[in-house]
């Protein structure tokens, strides 16, 4: 199944050959509410991509980059730290969510189910910068996501990263952060030093008593 346009509905034999089940099973999820979905006026069921992305998460079945694209975002949270699940909803209510605790299952998780977005616990970059650097950079090279940090940059790391550091509550940066429509962080600016002019030495002499 290939999905030509991020607006084509999917259809109970699009959905069926997605979760290898026979179109009986998809007709007894959508009957008991499992799937969200819609009948054409001649009583046909119609999928939304993005209700479809939600349920394949729900169930552990794996999606398809052509439908996850057709959804809301898809973001990784990754740390312990609740309150980058809990800013992340703040920030984007339609946002679906995975969670990875360590940046070894962050690196699982990528590459397993397509994500369109990475919010990392800004403890976690500061007790594993290295570790934290390596992840970042190969996502943003394979996949190509936005990346930020949840939390204060009291040490400049967000700098060397290149990630940017989003302040807790402020949850229209951090939507632009998981949009990818902020600006990579910019070392500060050096201040120019000033120009110490010499004063001029007088070229009179000194006049005889």
């Amino acid at each position: 199944m290939s999905i030509g346009q991020e607006s084509r509905l999917l259809t109970t034999s699009d959905l069926a050959s997605l979760c290898e089940v026979n179109l009986k099973t998809v007709h007894n999820w959508a009957d008991r509410g499992f799937v969200p979905c819609f009948r054409t006026p001649g009583r046909h069921l119609r999928f939304r991509p993005h209700d479809v992305a939600g349920f394949l998460r729900s169930w552990g079945y794996a999606v398809p980059r052509s439908i996850a694209a057709c959804g809301g975002p898809n973001v990784l949270a990754v740390g312990e730290d609740e309150s980058v699940t809990v800013a992340i909803r703040d920030a984007n209510p339609s946002a679906s969510i995975q969670h990875a605790r360590d940046v070894l299952e962050a690196a699982i998780l990528v590459g397993i189910e397509p994500i369109t977005s990475m919010v990392i616990a800004a403890s976690l970059v500061r007790d594993l910068p290295e570790a934290c650097a390596a992840m970042v950079s190969a996502v943003q090279r394979a996949h190509r996501v936005p990346v930020c940090a949840l939390g204060n940059d009291e040490t400049g790391i967000g700098i060397r990263l290149g990630v940017p550091f989003v302040p807790v509550g402020d949850a229209k940066m951090l939507r632009a952060a998981i949009t990818g429509v902020m600006a990579e962080p910019q070392p500060p600016a050096r201040k120019k030093r000033a120009t110490v002019v010499s004063p001029k030495r007088s070229t009179k002499r000194p006049s005889k008593t």
